[in-house]
This record gives structure tokens, C-alpha cells and sequence, in this order.
């Protein structure tokens, strides 16, 4: 399934361009049991979002042991600067910035999660709670993870990149460092840099509001 979805990619694209290729994951524990049916469903993930170009840039739905990389993208990739903070990310920004993405849509794989687990898929907390007001530590800890691999991706390939592709990057990193409020709230609403989920987008929304008092929160 993964290589036909390949296929239909540099049948599309040319096998010049970088392309990815990747699935679901089915979520289960030690025993093998399952656990959830879809990691993506258990997020919420929307996977066609891997060629949405700005919204990738605060929400990777790309899950490396389920890719597949053409040769151009793994070139790119081997690149891999010190601020991409995980791997699929980085590539799957990578394909989208400069070529395609397909997800297939099942499971190929078993995601166990067991107590040893470094990352797993972590139980989302539910949408119908208010994020608290002054709450930044985790917001504060993710915008600038992502802050930190948009200008990378703008230092080491602003200049191949295509003009729309450039300004979104630009704009990102305009939204941590803009002095104004406004400006911050407008160029994320503009470029659509949402994430999964009301509750996640409110959170991001008040943080870039709150920027000034987040910035002195002590961090844990």
C-alpha cells in the first residue's frame, strides 16, 4: 500500500521532486492488545493536512516508522540540522515544502505502548476544558520548538525555497518575536497556522496574545 502510494506520487510529481509516503498506526499495549483502532483518530489528526504547508509548522502528522522517502527527500533529509526536534517532523516539512506527501489511510503498523515508553501517544486531554489563563509552560515549550525548526529550515534552505513557502516561514517567526499583539493573533489567523482541536488553537491563541508575561513565566 505504502509503495503504490508512492507510485501514484512520482506518477504525479516526477521521482525528481521530494515525495513521502506513510500510514496510520493502530495503538496497543504490551500484550499486543488493542488499545485504539487509529493513532490519528485518537488525536484528531487530519493526515491529508502533510501538504498544508503552514499548518505543519505547529503539528506534525507524519509518524516516522511509517514513512516511506523517496531519494530526493532522503538527501534533503540527511541535512538534518540540531533544532529538528524529531525526524519525521522535520521531513515532513521538508516534503511539503518542496514536494508532496500521500497518507495512506489504515493501519500498517502496532504502536506499543508500554511503561519504558520515551514518547508514546500520550491520552489527549479532553476539548471541553478551559485552558488556563496563565498556564504557558507547555505552550511556551512548543511554539518555540517549532520557532527554533522554522528558521532552521529558513537557514539552510530559504534560498531554494519558493517565494509563498518563504514568506509563511517569515511570517511564523514574526508571530514569536512581533512586538504587537494584534499582529501576532493577525498573522497566525491569516496563514492558518492552526493546530488539532478548539481547545489547542485557543491555547496557542492566548499564548501569542499573553507573549509578553509568558516569556517571563519561570519554565519548570
Amino acid at each position: 500500500m505504502t509503495m503504490q502510494a508512492m507510485k501514484r506520487l512520482e506518477a504525479r510529481y516526477g521521482r525528481e521532486l521530494p515525495l513521502l509516503a506513510f500510514t496510520d498506526l493502530r495503538v496497543v499495549n504490551e500484550q499486543l492488545e488493542t488499545q485504539h483502532e487509529s493513532y490519528w483518530k485518537l488525536h484528531r489528526m487530519n493526515p491529508r493536512q502533510a501538504n498544508h504547508f503552514a499548518r505543519l509548522l505547529g503539528q506534525n502528522v507524519v509518524t516516522g516508522c511509517t514513512a516511506m522517502l523517496n531519494r530526493p527527500l532522503l538527501k534533503m533529509a540527511l541535512r538534518m540540522p540540531d533544532e529538528a526536534e524529531m525526524h519525521d517532523g522535520w521531513t515532513a516539512l521538508l516534503a511539503a515544502a518542496f514536494g508532496a506527501s500521500e497518507p495512506v489511510l489504515t493501519q500498517t503498523m502496532l504502536y506499543r505502548q508500554h511503561c519504558h515508553n520515551i514518547l508514546g501517544a500520550a491520552k489527549p486531554e479532553p476539548q471541553l476544558k478551559v485552558p488556563k489563563l496563565r498556564h504557558h509552560q507547555e505552550r511556551q515549550k512548543r511554539w518555540q520548538m517549532s520557532e527554533r525548526q522554522a528558521k532552521a529550515l529558513l537557514r539552510i534552505h530559504g534560498a531554494e525555497l519558493m517565494a509563498d513557502k518563504r514568506r509563511i516561514l517569515e511570517a511564523f517567526v514574526q508571530c514569536g518575536e512581533s512586538g504587537n499583539r494584534l499582529s501576532r493573533i493577525g498573522t497566525a489567523l491569516r496563514h492558518g497556522f492552526y493546530v488539532p482541536w478548539v481547545r489547542n488553537n485557543l491555547s496557542m491563541l492566548w499564548y501569542l496574545w499573553d507573549l509578553k508575561a509568558a516569556k517571563v513565566t519561570p519554565q519548570k
